[in-house]
């Protein structure tokens, strides 16, 4: 599912998320394309997933994850 841009850049502003990469500490951002579903197992038996907007560091390419409105 494709990222709602506007929606997303208005939420990392109203809930103040840091702009610096923890890992090389430069602020420079980049949406990833769509949502990503991620599985995760609630127990032994079953298996469920969750929705996440990743954002990528255009300088060292780290990822981070933050679960979608939608969830």
């Amino acid at each position: 599912m494709p990222i709602d841009l506007q929606l997303a850049n208005s939420f990392f502003r109203s809930n103040n998320v840091a702009d610096e990469c923890p890992a090389c500490g430069r602020p420079s951002w980049r949406f990833g394309k769509d949502v990503v579903s991620l599985p995760y197992a609630l127990d032994k038996t079953s298996q469920t997933s969750i929705h996440a907007i990743p954002t990528i560091c255009n300088n060292c390419g780290y990822i981070r994850l933050f679960l979608d409105s939608e969830d």
